[in-house]
């Protein structure tokens, strides 16, 4: 879906098939000859499995130090509990800093939670009071930023990379 709306100096906004590991591919190799790396990456994309655990796979190279990746609408699998679930494996890593899918091969697991510092999943009725573009409370944002509509029952993880 279309975000150009949301597109400014600071950010950026790039449709791609998150199913598609070679068009991922070919997305991370045109960033890095800009030289570029993103301060936050948001995955609200197919909601599959299989696609968020490929995404993040792939893009986490690209999020700088302190960088915050997003994975939003982990309830569409919440109720799957085997590996191939992307719930399943935040909940997995929340608890023991261990990133292990079925999608995400051990070595590429094993360098992600290594390069992570914190690891949460929380659903969107305790999703913290903090604006996703400054990180500041309400009161301190300045952004004017719609910053959480009413919940809507959506799981979301956020992983800080060291």
């Amino acid at each position: 879906m279309d975000k150009s709306q949301f597109r400014s100096e600071r950010i950026q906004t790039h449709v791609l098939d998150q199913g598609n590991e070679e068009a991922l591919q070919q997305f991370v190799a045109k960033i890095r000859e800009q030289g570029y790396q993103f301060d936050i990456i948001i995955d609200d994309g197919s909601h599959i499995s299989e696609h968020q655990m490929l995404t993040l796979k792939v893009l986490w190279p690209l999020l700088r130090s302190g960088g915050l990746y997003i994975v939003e609408d982990l309830h569409t699998s919440y109720r799957d509990l085997t590996s191939g679930s992307a719930y399943a494996a935040m909940i997995k890593w929340q608890q023991t800093n261990q990133l292990v899918s079925k999608y995400i091969p051990e070595g590429d697991g094993q360098k992600i939670a290594f390069e992570s510092s914190l690891v949460d999943v929380w659903k969107r009725e305790y999703l913290p009071l903090k604006c996703w573009k400054c990180l500041q409370a309400p009161v301190e944002c300045g952004c004017q930023m719609d910053l959480i509509n009413e919940g809507n029952g959506s799981i979301t993880s956020r992983i800080v990379k060291k």
